[in-house]
């Protein structure tokens, strides 16, 4: 059974009404309400009395009856970078520890590089020359304080990392 979601916005204006299954997590709402309104997940959160929904948090444990009503409260680019890069950075923290391995991030920027054609294909390239690029950079990242002594970097160097 689905659970029905009336969004308004601060001054309680109607914007929509979504309807989302009870076993659905935060982000899965806040598509359901960028597709509904056009508004980017990124640049809005839902309040749901005073909780702010979580990415991860389980919509039936905010609320279990329909329809429930949410305030939508838009957020600034900046705000909305903030979330992209915090949702970027969870998805990399494998063992949800609060850290990544820069070696990691690169590999994968290298990957999304060469798909996008940025960048030439890795296969191509000898691995002791890729590796050593890697470790170059890895290197760098440690003098600009972006990765720890063995490598690591927390979300807020990893968010220095994307600014720089």
């Amino acid at each position: 059974m689905a659970l029905d979601i009336e969004i308004r916005s601060v001054p309680g204006d109607y914007m929509c009404t979504v309807s989302v299954d009870p076993d659905c997590k935060g982000s899965d709402v806040k598509v359901a309400v960028q597709q509904a309104t056009g508004i980017s997940r990124f640049e809005h959160q839902l309040m749901f009395s005073t909780q702010v929904l979580l990415p991860r948090e389980m919509i039936k444990h905010v609320c279990a009856e329909s329809p429930a009503r949410a305030t939508l409260i838009r957020c600034s680019l900046e705000q909305a970078y903030d979330t992209m890069i915090e949702d970027m950075f969870n998805v990399m923290d494998l063992d949800r520890k609060g850290v990544v391995d820069a070696d990691y991030v690169l590999q994968r920027h290298l990957e999304a590089m060469v798909k996008t054609g940025a960048f030439p294909d890795i296969e191509a390239m000898e691995k002791v020359h890729l590796d050593r690029m890697i470790q170059s950079r890895i290197a760098a990242m440690k003098e600009k304080g972006h990765a720890d002594v063995d490598g690591r970097m927390t979300l807020e160097q990893f968010n220095n990392f994307t600014r720089s």
